[in-house]
């Protein structure tokens, strides 16, 4: 049902942009959702493939509670969603007022093809004469100035790159639906004042703009020029400097002190230094030397004017309760600098997102690995990490995270691609592989696929003309100054701020770091109402943007439940009290209206009146109607009003575009109070007459046979279960509790807090006892907060808006708590260990340890002079094969801290990867510049630790002089990671899986990382996987988001599409059961039937498919009404 309660502006429409949009509308609120591209889906529109799958999976973010509010296909295409408005090519351009009451400016690029017409035929695109860099190819292969920005985008209206037309009008024309009106050139609207005393010099660049469409007037004298200024204006004027009686510099300052934004070009056949230091000081643009070719001062307007020409902008003032910023990252241009690499210059050396698109079936070579330079196949790529990243030469001291995996996977898929013909070698320096299956990826990548990882970081890459490939100069830490051959070189380049970051986050105050993105902050600023999602808040895979895309989407959406206004409350009531009532037609004979769309092309006219007679000569076809242009306001709306009053029980409309008509069906149904199930929309587009016919023949037999499954609405209760209180569960409590949400935490100990009570500070200096402190008042104090501690969940049932938990505390009776989710914040602990000589000497201690027994930075080791800090002991190994993601940073927080108590002492730290992506690189270079050592290790030669009375003693080899060292430190601390603490009960109790290492198992890593497979159960913090304070407290907002989405709603409706069971059939063999990955279906002990949750069944037909009795079925694909279709199918 919808619920539009506030507004919210989502500024981004990729990856984050969409989950944050999600978020809020499920919950019940009005999203717009803006972006600057001409589509949606930002980096992820030109990504085929994710790690660990190698797949796509953005449509498992789809809703799966009251589905049918969105269209449940591909994301990759297109967003539908009934609360979500969509602007492309549209930007904030300004924005004004106080959290709960913002006017936002949205500038919206107004286009020659009208999106509202447009059925995307592509006729525009066949005679269009213009070629132009395939900009979603990365500029790699042309396309038509008329052409689809996302080949795969649905809906799929085209655009025409204004820049790149010639206003030839071949477009118009052809377009059978009139949607294309192109604008006058607007070059002549470009005026340029020639002003030189010699008459061949004006005439002759009169003569060159004019040709290209410019209009020009000319000057022979500084008088004059000043005297044309003054009458008319202009864009660009060009000045002679060398004049009789007034010369140009005098006229320039004249110009520049009445005219100032007039821009001015200097012309001179007597260069000198000081004359262009003088005419550019004073404001001059450029400044030419005579004789200069036409082309090339034509060029220069040209790009002046694309640059400065008046966009057509409409400009839409709209009002906002909040705001989310969701715009993504921009990315390092490696032609830029020094560029040793030659991008730019050799074809074969390309972005690691130039090569997504080769290896993409939408590609420029259709997915086969083609070099650019020749077309031919490549034999060995390499790729080259860390470009633009970990750099102080280009001020990018911070790592952009997301690289190391990118470049595996692009390795994998160029071996799975090439039958494992191509060889493939990625050059780097530290893998950060730190994703809970990260690790895990890296180690199938070099097992299974042979990709190469060579620790080095290349020098340059050079053409070899003599064999007609690319060689890369190198020096690892083994050997001389080497070189290797290779006929591609990818470059994985690292991110930076997106340019208008500064912009934004100025209008919404918001605070930049020290690296041009903004800060983060947790917990929240009071009172902020602008709030920044995903990656545009520093670098972040997609599993970590969408959890921090969510976590802002909590923050707007406790704000928009305190903005509702009490009116706006009672019309939701109103609503929900009195939903849309619909006939009951079920005991009907079928009678159905049958339309069928045409455009304007004279085919197509004659190709609906030979379907139209065939189709009102069949019985069940009660009205066949001919209409135009369905896809239009007009044309719809001219529809509806002619058959609006039809009685008819079945709709089917035969059109183009089937997506457009969702809301317009949903529309006209409540208008024929028929429910949205009996009516169909069938893509006869470019379709013969035959095909066409069999398609509606198909769908014209499968509504035939349909009934909804009318279901009763569960009441959701308003209550939540959160177990565990520690950083992630308070701060998950503390979010649903301000958002009106009863909620129940129960913790196993005595107190709460978790980690935090030990955790003194992180490495960026946050005060983890104030911090635990503020959380544990706020939480204590909270009256819809209630906290039971000394407790188990001892057992759980129900489903997805109605769970019955029993809660045993050590003393009392049981309690008995109704709940509608359940969030599982059961923490992580440091794991233990004998490894590294641990429990052999008091000197050798893990971290947490280490931690516990610091004061004051450190001071304790004031008399210690020597200390060895092992990192992944028992880690990224046989013992645990996932990476634990904080103890790089921790050893580094330690490291640098007693570093700074005691300057003296020499610290060394062992490691096989330095995990400090994002902002951690930074503390990396200080502490290798404080002087702590830092010595690598690989999995075959783990340092070796021996023990005596007088002492510790850690042997080690060290790579770069080629020799095993032994220290003797007076300390040993050892990064032995983290494992799950305390989740596998209410796992089991709550029917919840756990992944191989005993986390919570996520319904996807990736799309849904906070979510349970099973509905209305979620996890945060390290109950999820190692992670971070603030990595924690955002998965906690993100789960509380997703809680809240179900919680916002009074009931929960089943979607059209559901599942059901004949139980005269059923054989009680309880394969379904099984087979179901909802958790949807279960056995009645007492009635002995298998039973479906109509709101948990996703219509996915794994029951119907396993079923040997035929007992299970799918609503609108049971059998008798399946091979109907078969038979309308085969003309039978």
């Amino acid at each position: 049902m919808t619920q539009k309660q506030g507004n919210a502006l989502v500024v981004g429409a990729g990856i984050a942009g969409i989950r944050s949009a999600l978020d809020l509308a499920e919950a019940g609120h009005h999203v717009t959702l803006i972006d600057a591209a001409t589509h949606m889906g930002g980096i992820l529109s030109r990504l085929d493939y994710q790690f660990p799958t190698d797949g796509c999976g953005m449509c498992r973010m789809l809703p799966l509670v009251d589905r049918d509010q969105s269209a449940q296909f591909c994301l990759r295409r297109g967003l539908f969603h009934e609360n979500i408005d969509i602007m492309l090519s549209t930007t904030l351009a300004d924005l004004e007022g106080e959290a709960g009451n913002y006017t936002a400016r949205l500038d919206r690029q107004i286009t020659a093809v009208d999106p509202e017409k447009c059925n995307g035929c592509g006729a525009c695109a066949s005679v269009c004469p213009v070629d132009i860099p395939n900009k979603f190819n990365m500029n790699m292969g042309i396309l038509k100035a008329a052409h689809l920005p996302l080949p795969h985008a649905l809906p799929n209206i085209y655009t025409i790159d204004m820049d790149a037309c010639t206003l030839c009008g071949a477009c118009e024309p052809v377009c059978p639906v009139g949607a294309i009106s192109l604008p006058e050139d607007p070059r002549k609207n470009f005026r340029i004042l020639v002003v030189d005393d010699e008459l061949i010099v004006r005439d002759s660049m009169k003569e060159w703009f004019e040709f290209e469409g410019y209009s020009v007037d000319m000057a022979d004298s500084g008088a004059a020029a000043l005297e044309k200024v003054e009458e008319n204006s202009y864009d660009l004027m060009f000045l002679d400097i060398k004049m009789g009686q007034m010369d140009g510099t005098e006229v320039l300052k004249q110009v520049k002190e009445s005219h100032p934004d007039l821009k001015v070009i200097m012309m001179t056949a007597y260069a000198t230094v000081e004359t262009a230091v003088e005419t550019l000081t004073r404001g001059a643009l450029e400044y030419i030397v005579k004789p200069f070719e036409p082309d090339n001062v034509v060029g220069m307007v040209d790009k002046l004017y694309k640059k400065n020409k008046p966009l057509g902008m409409s400009q839409n003032f709209m009002e906002f309760a909040t705001v989310i910023l969701t715009c993504g990252t921009d990315f390092y241009d490696p032609s830029t600098g020094k560029n040793t690499y030659g991008y730019g210059v050799y074809p074969d050396v390309v972005t690691a997102r130039e090569f997504e698109r080769l290896i993409s079936g939408t590609g420029p070579t259709d997915g086969r690995l083609l070099r650019p330079s020749n077309g031919k196949v490549a034999e060995r790529i390499a790729w080259i990490q860390c470009v633009g990243s970990r750099t102080l030469e280009s001020d990018v001291p911070y790592c952009s995270s997301i690289c190391c995996m990118h470049a595996l996977k692009e390795a994998v898929l160029t071996r799975e691609k090439s039958n494992h013909s191509i060889e493939t070698v990625i050059y780097y320096m530290d893998m950060r592989c730190f994703g809970k299956t990260y690790e895990a990826y890296k180690t199938r990548a070099l097992q299974d696929h042979q990709v190469i990882l060579k620790r080095a970081r290349p020098h340059s890459v050079r053409w070899d003309d003599a064999l007609g490939k690319l060689r890369i100069f190198v020096a690892d830490m083994f050997t001389e100054k080497t070189d290797e051959l290779f006929d591609m070189v990818v470059l994985s380049v690292g991110v930076r701020p997106r340019q208008d970051m500064s912009r934004l986050c100025e209008m919404g105050n918001i605070k930049l770091n020290d690296h041009g993105f903004p800060a983060m902050e947790f917990p929240p600023v009071p009172g902020q109402g602008v709030f920044v999602g995903g990656s545009a808040a520093g670098p972040m895979d997609i599993h970590d943007t969408l959890i921090h895309a969510s976590s802002a989407s909590l923050r707007a959406l406790s704000l928009l439940e305190k903005t509702i206004s009490p009116v706006a409350e009672v019309a939701l009531d109103d609503t929900l009290d009195n939903p849309v009532s619909f006939r009951d037609v079920s005991m009907e004979l079928p009678s159905t209206a049958l339309v069928l769309c045409q455009c304007g092309a004279e085919d197509n006219e004659a190709a609906v009146k030979e379907m139209k007679a065939h189709f009102e000569t069949l019985p069940h076809v009660s009205h066949c109607i001919a209409a135009k242009n369905l896809c239009t306001r007009e044309g719809w709306d001219d529809f509806v009003s002619k058959t609006g009053d039809l009685k008819v029980n079945r709709v089917v409309v035969g059109a183009c575009l089937p997506h457009l008509f969702a809301k317009k069906i949903k529309d006209l149904s409540q208008k024929m109070s028929l429910h949205p199930h009996y009516f169909d929309v069938v893509d006869i587009f470019k379709k013969e007459v035959k095909e066409a016919t069999s398609s509606l023949d198909m769908a014209l037999s499968d509504i035939r046979h349909r009934t909804p499954d009318i279901t009763v609405p569960r009441e959701v209760k308003k209550t939540a279960l959160v177990v565990g209180a520690g950083i992630a569960g308070m701060t998950a409590a503390l979010a649903l509790a301000q958002n009106n949400t009863h909620v129940v935490v129960v913790e196993k100990t005595s107190d709460i807090g978790g980690n935090l009570k030990w955790l003194k500070k992180n490495i960026t200096g946050t005060d983890f006892p104030k911090l635990l402190e503020e959380t544990t008042q706020a939480f204590g104090a909270h009256p819809g907060i209630e906290v039971i501690t000394n407790a188990v969940v001892a057992d759980t049932f129900g489903h997805v808006g109605h769970f019955v938990s029993t809660i045993e505390p050590e003393e009392g009776d049981a309690v008995m708590v109704e709940h509608g989710v359940s969030i599982i914040a059961t923490g992580g602990k440091e794991a233990a260990t004998r490894s590294m000589g641990y429990g052999q000497h008091p000197a050798i201690m893990t971290l947490k340890e280490f931690e516990k027994s610091l004061d004051n930075d450190g001071e304790p080791l004031a008399e210690v002079d020597c200390m060895v800090m092992i990192q992944c002991v028992d880690c990224r190994d046989e013992h645990k094969a996932y990476c634990s993601r904080v103890c790089c940073t921790s050893a580094l927080k330690h490291a640098l801290a007693v570093k700074k108590q005691n300057p003296d002492m020499h610290i060394f730290v062992l490691y096989r990867d330095m995990m400090a992506h994002g902002f951690a690189e930074p503390f990396f270079n200080e502490a290798r510049k404080a002087g702590i050592i830092f010595i690598q290790y690989t999995l075959d030669k783990k340092p070796d630790v021996s023990t005596n009375d007088n002492g510790v003693r850690v042997e080690v080899f060290e790579p770069i002089i080629n020799q095993i060292i032994a220290i003797e430190p007076q300390r040993l601390v050892l990064a032995t990671g983290v494992v799950p603490s305390r989740v596998k009960a209410p796992a089991e109790l709550m029917n919840m899986e756990l992944d191989e290492y005993g986390f919570f198992d996520q319904a996807d890593d990736k799309f849904r990382p906070v979510d349970s497979i099973k509905e209305g159960i979620f996890g945060c913090g390290m109950a999820l996987g190692p992670r971070n304070v603030e990595e924690s407290m955002a998965s906690a907002e993100a789960s509380a988001v997703r809680a809240l989405r179900i919680l916002n709603k009074e009931h929960l409706m089943a979607a059209t599409v559901t599942a059901g069971v004949k139980t005269s059939l059923c054989s009680l063999c309880e394969l379904c059961i099984g087979a179901c990955p909802y958790g949807a279906r279960s056995l009645n002990s007492e009635r002995m039937v298998v039973e479906v949750d109509p709101v948990m069944c996703q219509g996915c037909g794994a029951c119907a498919s396993i079923c040997p009795s035929s007992a299970s079925f799918l609503n609108g694909f049971k059998d008798r009404q399946m091979l109907d279709i078969i038979d309308a199918a085969i003309g039978f």
